[in-house]
């Protein structure tokens, strides 16, 4: 059943009592929205990690803690955006495909992800720091006899294998790193500036998202915000209605506006321009002729604008 409110000879609501069959698929699409949007979320979760880590204060002696605390946020951050993309999509699917090449070939990526391993399982004590210049230094010979001993938790001989030859071809990478370091007086151990570090990978992180968030793009959100934009309907003053699903009986309403407003707003100002997944939300909004946000009353061409602005919607 619908109810149909109109002001002013325009529509302004519109209302629609649905049964448990359309009620559930539209939770299951907003299902869908809601794990995009949270990959989306732990992204900029790392990003933040990233510069708190990288543009830190010095600090004292006394104050090391702090420091361990970023780089404990900033490696579990790493981790956790990996691990959500292995567990939350299948193991066959594009995205763990995708996911998968990366942590296999580029380099970096691999090295934080071990780094984490060693932090997390042994410590990871930062024995050199430079007081003057508030620089943090990783010790890359600590990180290879760390990597030597892991591959003996491996249980089977095909396991070992395996876990031998990535162990060498990552302690191969560790070693080339050797030209970039200093030399720890103490230790005699060969250190590499964080900053080197965080550089790096973030850029090899921010190309492997942008291919893998277009992927799920494709494969999965774009057909449940069709879906959704599908049940909301056309106005007569050039926006769509302020629609509502309502249960037939519980009653609960569901505005469904706000999820096609949210998810957009979250995911443009996450990401900026800069990524494919936000390119081709932007089009379909456009081909769908989505142009009036409700919520924060404004078009949306006036949103594509204040992407050109980040520094306005912090």
């Amino acid at each position: 059943m619908w109810n149909v409110y109109v002001q002013n000879g325009a529509l302004q609501r519109v209302v629609k009592t649905y049964g448990d069959d359309i009620i559930e698929e539209f939770k299951k699409n907003r299902t869908c929205l809601d794990r995009f949007l949270f990959l989306i979320d732990l992204f900029h979760i790392l990003e933040d990690c990233t510069i708190k880590l990288y543009g830190r204060k010095k600090y004292l002696n006394r104050e090391f803690w702090k420091l361990n605390e970023l780089l404990l946020n900033y490696v579990n951050a790493v981790y956790t955006f990996k691990s959500y993309i292995e567990n939350c999509y299948g193991k066959n699917d594009k995205e763990n495909k995708i996911q998968d090449r990366y942590y296999q070939s580029n380099k970096w990526y691999t090295f934080i992800c071990n780094y984490r391993n060693k932090v997390i399982h042994q410590g990871s004590l930062i024995r050199v720091y430079d007081y003057n210049s508030g620089e943090l230094y990783i010790d890359l010979d600590e990180i290879i006899f760390f990597t030597k001993e892991s591959i003996f938790n491996s249980k089977s001989k095909n396991n070992f294998e395996k876990a031998k030859k990535r162990c060498e071809e990552h302690i191969n990478f560790i070693k080339s790193l050797f030209p970039l370091s200093i030399i720890d007086p103490e230790e005699k151990h060969h250190c590499l500036s964080l900053k080197i570090i965080l550089e790096e990978v973030h850029n090899e992180i921010c190309i492997m998202a942008n291919e893998i968030f277009g992927c799920i793009y494709e494969d999965r959100a774009r057909d449940s915000f069709i879906w959704v934009l599908k049940h909301i309907e056309a106005s007569d003053d050039e926006r769509y209605g302020l629609t509502y699903f309502v249960h037939e009986e519980t009653e609960k309403e569901y505005i469904i506006n706000h999820y096609i407003e949210y998810y957009t707003c979250e995911i443009l100002f996450t990401l900026k321009k800069d990524y494919i997944v936000t390119q081709k939300m932007l089009k379909l909004l456009k081909d769908s002729e989505y142009f009036h946000f409700y919520e924060n009353d404004c078009l949306l061409q006036n949103l594509e604008k204040a992407l050109d602005y980040p520094e306005n919607n912090a």
